[in-house]
């Protein structure tokens, strides 16, 4: 509030008017002014003492890694996810095995403490290998400089001078929604253990914009059903399929799918990730569809 304009007329004191100082100004008034230029200037102080921004409280994805200087590729399809958790600790994420530890940030550097652990899941070779690389780089303190949306850390592993810069996930890769979507099956949760497929497995889901009702594919047949969305809970009534005979990976993937679509599920969705969770452990990670996927 300006106390220029409240001279004029206190609100709460009728017939109050005047100016500050001239005889006719009630006490009141003149101490109410003075409390609430106190107030503002509070907060004006505030608001310039804040502390410097570093990454605890966010998500962040890869846009490029260079080592002494010559970019280092990343396998096909993946991208190095980093979260800095409010509760001190730091999850990771190359492609394959999701990882997470306790991290102090002091210093300016990233000290993971106690080691990081991980899922147990099946990758490819390339896959491996870059978590391997991404533990080797984390298990070296890198520094870290945040300025705007981007985190860079820079260690010397796994080779000298490796340098790893990542954009703020909200601003890189904004959620999609859950709604017309396409949603491609991509990984099998079941409790601690997580089967991500190297080749696509056909299993898609669509949620209809318009109805409560869910199409797709088990990756062997057509499938759909009503479905109701509560907050962040899906509600599947029982789900039909054609009756086409499956069997190998398809058939195993169709089980573990109609299995998860099996009453009801919590959702989650992160970029273009859409994970599923149900009572019994097991649930399902799903892509949002691109063209050339």
């Amino acid at each position: 509030m300006n106390p220029r304009r409240s001279a004029a007329r206190i609100p709460g004191i009728p017939g109050a008017r005047g100016r500050v100082g001239s005889p006719g100004f009630p006490l009141v008034a003149l101490a109410l002014l003075a409390l609430l230029a106190l107030a503002g200037c509070g907060r004006s102080t505030s608001a310039t003492t804040s502390t410097a921004d570093e990454p605890t409280g966010h998500t962040y994805l890869s846009t490029g890694v260079t080592e002494a200087g010559t970019p280092h590729a990343l396998a096909p399809g993946t991208r190095i996810r980093l979260e800095f958790t409010d509760d001190g600790r730091i999850l990771a994420d190359a492609g394959c095995s999701s990882m997470g530890g306790e991290a102090s940030l002091g210093n300016g550097r990233v000290r993971i403490v106690g080691g990081l652990s991980g899922t147990d899941i099946g990758c490819d070779a390339a896959r491996y290998a870059q978590d391997d690389w991404l533990t080797d780089f984390l298990s070296a303190e890198p520094s870290w400089r945040v300025s705007g949306h981007r985190l860079v850390l820079t260690a010397d592993r796994p080779r000298e001078h490796t340098r790893l810069v990542l954009l703020d996930r909200e601003v890189a890769d904004p959620a999609r929604p859950l709604l017309g979507t396409r949603w491609d099956v991509t990984t099998l949760v079941d409790g601690d253990i997580a089967s991500a497929s190297a080749r696509p497995t056909g299993a898609y889901l669509v949620f209809s914009e318009d109805e409560d009702e869910m199409i797709g594919s088990t990756g062997c047949n057509g499938m759909g059903g009503r479905v109701t969305h509560t907050g962040t809970r899906l509600s599947f009534e029982p789900v039909l399929s054609e009756l086409k005979g499956c069997r190998g990976e398809p058939a195993r993937v169709e089980h573990h799918v109609l299995g998860v679509l099996d009453g009801e599920v919590t959702y989650h969705i992160e970029g273009d990730r859409l994970t599923l969770d149900g009572p019994d452990g097991k649930g399902l990670v799903l892509t949002a569809h691109s063209a050339g996927r």
